[in-house]
């Protein structure tokens, strides 16, 4: 199916197929339909409020995606409830990794749907560290390890090895209540 206007009288929408603008005949749309004009719009619009962390910064789309989202839900599959679009490399843009574009470009498969802890590990903002040659965000070594998030940024920040930072143990502290 083709992206193009609502055939419908006063209606100026662009969307999927006449059959289901929700707008016009009160159908729903297929899941992932809103996920995906909300990719191209990030990438393509500049008025998009977040258009500065993805077409901004060079984040876009391959013709397979931008052109049809029947190849789009071909290869993703339906998204599933709480899930949304995630770029498996935040640096690269939303791509099959077959179509010519991606062929041209090098580009790779790179995108899945992701619940929003997953999203929220894949993000430009996070501090990633390498220990025991393994890499993981500092919230994923905090829970693996037991040691609490703040204390292994603070002894980051404060110069600490990796290495001491994600094994000394957390002093507790303790309070002194002062008896009058």
């Amino acid at each position: 199916m083709s992206e193009k206007y609502c055939s419908t009288e006063n209606c100026d929408e662009k969307h999927y197929a006449k059959s289901l603008c929700k707008k016009c005949h009160n159908k729903a749309l297929p899941k992932g339909y809103t996920s995906w004009l909300n990719m191209k719009s990030r990438c393509f619009n500049p008025k998009h409020p977040h258009f500065t962390n993805y077409g901004g910064r060079g984040i876009t789309v391959c013709d397979r995606y931008k052109n049809s989202f029947s190849e789009f839900s071909s290869d993703l599959g339906k998204r599933p409830a709480g899930f949304s679009i995630d770029r498996i490399n935040n640096d690269a843009g939303y791509t099959c990794g077959k179509c010519e574009h991606c062929k041209q470009n090098g580009w790779l498969f790179n995108l899945r749907w992701s619940d929003r802890a997953t999203q929220q590990r894949n993000t430009r903002s996070n501090v990633v560290l390498e220990f025991n040659g393994r890499s993981q965000c500092i919230t994923d070594w905090a829970i693996e390890l037991g040691i609490n998030r703040y204390a292994i940024y603070a002894r980051i920040k404060n110069g600490w090895t990796i290495n001491r930072a994600l094994t000394t143990p957390v002093r507790v502290q303790t309070t002194h209540i002062q008896r009058p």
